[in-house]
C-alpha cells in the first residue's frame, strides 16, 4: 500500500459519518439489485415447480395425430421425451342424480406419456394390460363402493349442452355444466382397477374422476406430449415446422404448454416480454441513478476536503494517475465493504419477505410448490457487476478533477468559490419581502454555486426517484387490476328456464334466498341465451373492426354475443347511479359502450359502437340452426338506447374475450315485455333465461351451506349455488403481495434519497465553517442567522421541485407510455405521492440544514476562522 492510499484511508477514518453514510447507500443500492434479480429468479423457479406440479413435464402437444405421425414427430431432434395417449372418453357413474363429478375420464398412456404425467401412485400397481386402469384416489374415498380389484362395466358416451344459444359438446376436462345431458355412444365399457393414484393440480374442478389405463396398439388418433431438448424463443415455430413436416395443421394440431414455457422465460408475445424487459430495465435504471447520485456526491466532496492534501502532493511529484488512483481507490474500499454486505442483505431480506408471504400464497391459491430463495450465479454476478459499475461511474469525475488539481489551486482553495459581480446579483424585491437574511442566504447559495448546484441535483434526483418508484408502483398495481375478472361478490347462485312459470318460481325462489340472515347484500339479474343483436358495420368502430378475426372486417353485418342484463329495481337504481345515468330508462337499456377487452396478454379500454343515447339497436331471437351450425333468427325487435357508459354490471368480467361482445342494461318489466313479444312472433323456441344471484357476506362459507339447505328444501331444480369467496381472497392476496414488493421498493430508494440529502447538505453546513464564523464576527446574531438557514432551505426546495416536479411528470409520461403497450388505461398522476415528495423535501432540508446549523452555532468564532476542513 503507497503512501497516496495510506493518506485515502486515513482521511475515510478521520470522516466517519461521511464514510459510513456512503457505505450505507451502497450497501442498499446492491440489496435492492440483488433483491431484484433474486426476486426475480424465486418467482420464476415458484412458477415453474407449480406449473410442472399441475401440468407435466412437456412444452409442446401435437393432437389427433396417426400412429406414423407419432413415429416421426418422436424421430425430430428437438425431442427429449414424448409421450403419447389416447382418450377413451367419458363413463357416466351409476347415479344419475348426484351433481358432483358424475363421470369417470378414460385416458391411456404409454410408458413414456405415465413419466411426463404430474401423478404419483398411492396404491397397488401400474395397468400391465388391456383392461386394466389406476383410478384417481379421490374416486375411491368419495364413492366407497368401488375398491381395489372390482371389475366395472359402465356406459360410454359424451357431455353435450347449450352455449350462448348455440349446440356444444364439451370434450375436454372442464367443469360440470349442470344442464349438460350425458348421450350414450357405443357400447358399455369394463375395466379393472388395480391402483390407485395422487394428482396435484391437474383438472381439479374437472366433471369427472380420472383413471388411466395401457396404450395399445391399435388405438388412435393420439395425442402426443413432447419435452423438448432445450427450449428457446424459437420452439414457437420449430414445433409447427416440425408438425408440419409430419403432415399436421400448425393451427389446429400443434398447442403449446404456454404456463410452463411463461416461466421459462419464453411467451409467444414480443410486445408482452418487450414491456417486461423494459420494465426490469427502469428498476434497474432508478436503482443506479439514485446510487451513482448519492456515491458520486460522497465522491464530490470528499474531493473538496482532500484538495489541499492532493495539491501539497501535487507539489511534490505526485503524477496525474496517482490523484485520479486515490479517488479511485477509496471507490473500491466503499465497495469491498459495501458490496458484500448488500448482497447477504438482499438475500436475507428477500429471504425474510418470502418467509412472511409464502402460508398466504399456499392458501390463496392453492400453489403445489413452496416459495423459496433461488440463488444464482449468474444474477450474483450480475449484481456485483452493475453494483462495481455504480462505483466506477460515480468515481469517474471526481477522479479526472482531482488528476487535474494543481498545487497553488489546492493551497488557495479558490476553486470552489468564484466570484463575479453578476454571480451573486439578487433582485431587490428577495430583500424587501424576506428581508435581509433571506437575501444573505441567496447570495452564499450562488457564491457557492458548485456546491449549490450538487445539492439541489441531490433534491431533484431525489424527487423524481420518489415519484418514479411511485408512479411505477401504481401503474403495475393499475394494470393487475385489469387483469381480474371483476367478482366482487362472495356467494353467486344461477338457475336457468325455458318458460315464464319456471322464471317467476326461481325469482320467487330468489327472494326468499335474499332473506337470509347471513346475507349481508344480495342482488339479482337476468339474461336471455337466445338473442342476439344485428348491427351494421357504420355501428362499429375503428377499434372493434381491428380487433375481428381476419377478413371478418370486410364484411357488411355483423351478430353480436349479447350479454341483456335485466336488474332488479334495488339494484338498478345503485347501478345507475354509479354509472352516471339519470332520468328512467322506460323500456330502454343502458349501454355499456367503453369496454376493456383482452387479447393474449393486452388489455386495452376503447369505444366498441358507434352508438349514442336515442339510437335503437336491432334485437333478434335465435329460433333454430342450420346444417351447418349456424344460428337462424326471424323474430326481432329494437331496443332504444338510453343512455352510455363505461360501467360494467355485477356479475360481468371486467374484461370482454369477443370483440363483438355488447353489454345491455335493462328494467326487469322491460325484458319481460321484449321476450314476451319475440316469443309471439318467433314460434316454439320459447324463453331460454338464465337467473344469476349475487350475494355478500361476512361468512360466506356459513352462507353458501344456508343458501343449499334452503335450495334442497324447495321444488326448483337446476339450481347452481358456488361460493367466490376463495376466489377473491386470491385476488385480494395477490393484491397485497404485489403492495408489499412495490412499496418496499418505493421504501428502500426513499432510504437512499434521505441517504443522498443527507449527505449532501450536512457536509455542505461544515464546510462553510469559516464563512459561518466570518459572519458572526461581523456581527450577525444567532436570529439572523437562523433565519438564513431557514430560507436557504426554502430556496434549497423551491429550486429542486422547479427542477424535480416536471422531470418527474416526464418520467411518468414515459413510464406510462411503456406499461400502455399491453394494459390500455388513462393517464394519472399519483397526486398523494406528488404531496408527499413536496413535504418530504422540505422536510428532509428542513431537518438536515437544522441538525448541521446547530453544530455550527457552538463553534468557537476564532476556531472557526482557522479552520482548514472538517
Amino acid at each position: 500500500m503507497n503512501v497516496i492510499q495510506k493518506l485515502t484511508l486515513r482521511h475515510m477514518l478521520l470522516n466517519k459519518r461521511r464514510t459510513l453514510v456512503t457505505v450505507l447507500g451502497i450497501v442498499i443500492s446492491v440489496a435492492m439489485l440483488t433483491a431484484v434479480s433474486t426476486f426475480t429468479g424465486s418467482f420464476m423457479d415458484l412458477a415453474r415447480r407449480d406449473t410442472l406440479a399441475r401440468t407435466g413435464d412437456w412444452q409442446v402437444k401435437y393432437v389427433n395425430i396417426t400412429r406414423e405421425q407419432a413415429d416421426q414427430l418422436e424421430k425430430s431432434p428437438d425431442n427429449a421425451l414424448a409421450g403419447c395417449h389416447y382418450n377413451v372418453g367419458y363413463l357416466a357413474l351409476p347415479d344419475p342424480g348426484r351433481e358432483s363429478r358424475p363421470y369417470l375420464y378414460w385416458q391411456n398412456y404409454d410408458e413414456n406419456g405415465f413419466s411426463i404425467l404430474p401423478m404419483k401412485l398411492e396404491e397397488g400397481r401400474m395397468p400391465e394390460k388391456e383392461g386394466e386402469v389406476i383410478v384417481l384416489d379421490s374416486f375411491l374415498q368419495d364413492n366407497e363402493q368401488y375398491k381395489i380389484g372390482d371389475t366395472i362395466r359402465l356406459p360410454q358416451g359424451k357431455r353435450t349442452g347449450i352455449q350462448s344459444g348455440m349446440p356444444v359438446e364439451y370434450e375436454d376436462q372442464g367443469r360440470l355444466n349442470q344442464e349438460e345431458v350425458f348421450e350414450k355412444n357405443g357400447e358399455a365399457l369394463s375395466f379393472t382397477i388395480v391402483g390407485t393414484f395422487s394428482q396435484l393440480g391437474l383438472n381439479r374442478n374437472a366433471a369427472g374422476y380420472e383413471i388411466y389405463g395401457l396404450l395399445q396398439p391399435e388405438q388412435e388418433p393420439l395425442t402426443m406430449q413432447m419435452k423438448v431438448r432445450q427450449v428457446t424463443a424459437d420452439i414457437f415455430q420449430q414445433a409447427k415446422d416440425t408438425g408440419e413436416e409430419a403432415g399436421l395443421d400448425s393451427q389446429g394440431q400443434v398447442y403449446f404448454n404456454n404456463a410452463l414455457l411463461r416461466t421459462m422465460g419464453v411467451v409467444n408475445d414480443g410486445a408482452t416480454m418487450n414491456t417486461l424487459y423494459i420494465l426490469i430495465a427502469i428498476v434497474v435504471v432508478i436503482i443506479m441513478i439514485g446510487s451513482v447520485s448519492l456515491i458520486y456526491n460522497a465522491f464530490a466532496i470528499s474531493l473538496s476536503e482532500r484538495s489541499r492534501y492532493l495539491g501539497m502532493l501535487s507539489s511534490v511529484g505526485a503524477t496525474r494517475q496517482q490523484k485520479s488512483a486515490s479517488v479511485f481507490f477509496e471507490g473500491a474500499v466503499l465497495g469491498a465493504v459495501a458490496i458484500p454486505v448488500g448482497l447477504l442483505g438482499g438475500i436475507l431480506g428477500i429471504g425474510i419477505t418470502f418467509s412472511c408471504i409464502s402460508p398466504m400464497m399456499r392458501e390463496s391459491f392453492g400453489m403445489e410448490a413452496d416459495l423459496r430463495v433461488t440463488i444464482s450465479c449468474a444474477s450474483m454476478a450480475l449484481a456485483v457487476a452493475l453494483s462495481a459499475l455504480t462505483i466506477f461511474i460515480s468515481a469517474y469525475i471526481p477522479a479526472r478533477r482531482a488528476s487535474r488539481i494543481s498545487a497553488i489551486e489546492a493551497i488557495r482553495q479558490t476553486g470552489d468559490i468564484k466570484l463575479r459581480q453578476r454571480a451573486v446579483r439578487t433582485s431587490p424585491l428577495t430583500r424587501w419581502i424576506f428581508g435581509f437574511p433571506a437575501d444573505l442566504g441567496l447570495k452564499n447559495l450562488k457564491r457557492n454555486r458548485g456546491r449549490y448546484r450538487a445539492t439541489v441535483f441531490s433534491l431533484v434526483i431525489s424527487v423524481v426517484l420518489f415519484l418514479t418508484a411511485s408512479s411505477f408502483s401504481a401503474y403495475l398495481q393499475k394494470a393487475y387490476s385489469m387483469t381480474l375478472s371483476g367478482v366482487n361478490y362472495d356467494v353467486y347462485v344461477s338457475a336457468y328456464g325455458d318458460t315464464p312459470e319456471e322464471i317467476q318460481a326461481q325469482k320467487q325462489l330468489f327472494g326468499q334466498l335474499a332473506q337470509d340472515g347471513l346475507a349481508d347484500d344480495a342482488s339479482m339479474s337476468q339474461r336471455p341465451e337466445n338473442v342476439r343483436i344485428a348491427l351494421t358495420k357504420e355501428q362499429l368502430t375503428e377499434e372493434t373492426l381491428n380487433r375481428l378475426p381476419e377478413g371478418m372486417e370486410k364484411e357488411k353485418s355483423f351478430v353480436t354475443g349479447l350479454y341483456l342484463m335485466a336488474l332488479d329495481d334495488k339494484t338498478m337504481e345503485a347501478y345507475l347511479e354509479k354509472a352516471g345515468v339519470q332520468g328512467d330508462l322506460g323500456q330502454g337499456a343502458v349501454l355499456v359502450n367503453t369496454v376493456q377487452q383482452r387479447k393474449g396478454y393486452q388489455f386495452e379500454k376503447y369505444q366498441a359502437f358507434h352508438l349514442e343515447a336515442g339510437d335503437q339497436v336491432t334485437a333478434e331471437q335465435i329460433t333454430g340452426y342450420d346444417s351447418q351450425g349456424n344460428a337462424e333468427a326471424e323474430a326481432s325487435r329494437n331496443i332504444t338506447i338510453a343512455a352510455t357508459t363505461d360501467v360494467m354490471p355485477q356479475g360481468m368480467p371486467e374484461y370482454l374475450e369477443d370483440p363483438l361482445a355488447m353489454v345491455l342494461v335493462m328494467k326487469e318489466e322491460a325484458l319481460e315485455g321484449l321476450m314476451q313479444e319475440l316469443v309471439s312472433t318467433g314460434g316454439e323456441v320459447g324463453y331460454s333465461v338464465s337467473t344469476q344471484m349475487f350475494f355478500t357476506s361476512q361468512d360466506p362459507d356459513a352462507l353458501a351451506e344456508s343458501l343449499e339447505e334452503q335450495v334442497a328444501d324447495s321444488t326448483q331444480s337446476g339450481i347452481f349455488i358456488s361460493n367466490m369467496a376463495e376466489q377473491r381472497q386470491a385476488s385480494e392476496s395477490l393484491t397485497i403481495i404485489l403492495q408489499v414488493f412495490t412499496y418496499g421498493f418505493v421504501v428502500l430508494l426513499a432510504l437512499i434519497s434521505v441517504a443522498n440529502i443527507f449527505n449532501t447538505i450536512s457536509t455542505s453546513i461544515a464546510l462553510r465553517k469559516r464563512e459561518f464564523a466570518m459572519l458572526k464576527s461581523v456581527g450577525m446574531t444567532p436570529q439572523a442567522f437562523r433565519q438564513m438557514m431557514k430560507y436557504e432551505s426554502l430556496f434549497y426546495g423551491l429550486k429542486a421541485l422547479f427542477y424535480g416536479l416536471p422531470l418527474s411528470f416526464l418520467v411518468m409520461v414515459l413510464l406510462y407510455r411503456t406499461v400502455d403497450r399491453n394494459f390500455g388505461f388513462g393517464f394519472f398522476v399519483p397526486w398523494g405521492s406528488v404531496v408527499i415528495a413536496v413535504a418530504a423535501v422540505y422536510l428532509v432540508v428542513g431537518i438536515t440544514m437544522l441538525y448541521g446549523s446547530r453544530k455550527v452555532r457552538k463553534q468557537n468564532i476564532i476556531d472557526g476562522l482557522r479552520q482548514e476542513n472538517i
